[in-house]
Parts: C-alpha cells; structure tokens; sequence
C-alpha cells in the first residue's frame, strides 16, 4: 500500500500551489491531499491539520512548503502513521521554536539557492541539523518550488514515500 501524501501550502498562497505536483503523485499511484489554511494562526492550521492526519489511516508522507513546514511539525508528531517529512523550502523548526517532529521521524529537504524568503544558509542549516535523509539545493528557483519546479518536488516526495 502506498502511503497517502498530504501536502500543507504556506501563507499567502492555497492549495492550488500543489496541483502540478498533485498530478505527478498521483500518475506514480499515490493519494494526494492538500490540507488548507483554515484562515487562522499557524496553531490552528495545525489542530485543523491533526484533524485531517487523524482521519488517515496507513502511512502518511507529510510535505510542508514555507511555512507550511511549521505547521507539519507541530502536528506530525501526534501521529504514529506520518513516516516521513518532506521540507520544501519551508522552515523546520526545532525545540523552543516548535516541537522538533524531524527528531523523531525521517526528514528530507528540497530548496532553492536563491529564495528570497528563506536564505539557502538557512535552509542548508535546517537539513543538515534534522539529519535529512536526502537534501535537495535547486540553483536559481524561486521559492514557490511547488509551481515553479513541481517535478523537482514530487521526485523528492516520492522519494521519501519509497522509504516509507
């Protein structure tokens, strides 16, 4: 059984960040679901993400883009069945920043050197501080990686989805 890969987009974007990728998870045989902003905090993004989790069952990928990458972690690890982060240029935070769900679950990361949002020293910190399973650094893609390099993207989640 393929795990089902659940995609959360990050602020000032919707769910449609994910189609290009969506429709490459699915072609490989995966269920794909895009979790959206409810519109609040990023607290409540994640209860509205737990929620969703809860209702999974079997092994879930669980991809986070921007911020995005926050609201992953702190519901991830609420869920034995999530068996793999997928960062894509997102922030993973760690303990005091967020609870550290990279610590406890497989992590891969995929960013860009040039993103304007989050300088490629951090995201390189980020990963090599999660102990990443796999780090992907794309030379001159923006940080809306999901649209703008959405091959790139699902290569590296279903990646992850094969070590599941």
């Amino acid at each position: 059984m393929n795990p089902t890969v659940v995609l959360v987009h990050g602020a000032y974007t919707d769910a449609t960040c994910w189609h290009r990728v969506i429709s490459r998870l699915c072609r490989s045989g995966h269920r794909a679901i895009v979790v959206a902003n409810p519109l609040g905090d990023l607290s409540g993004y994640a209860a509205h993400l737990s929620s969703v989790l809860a209702s999974i069952d079997g092994p879930i990928v669980l991809a986070g883009h921007s911020c995005g990458g926050v609201v992953a972690t702190d519901a991830a690890t609420e869920h034995d069945n999530v068996k793999a982060l997928v960062y894509v240029a997102a922030i993973a935070p760690d303990k005091g920043e967020s609870v550290p769900a990279w610590r406890l679950i497989p992590s891969w990361f995929i960013y860009s050197q040039r993103d304007p949002v989050i300088p490629v020293e951090v995201s390189r910190f980020m990963a090599d501080r999660a102990g990443a399973q796999e780090s992907v650094e794309l030379p001159g893609a923006s940080h809306a990686l999901p649209a703008a390099q959405p091959q790139a993207v699902a290569d590296i989640i279903l990646r992850a989805a094969t070590a599941v």
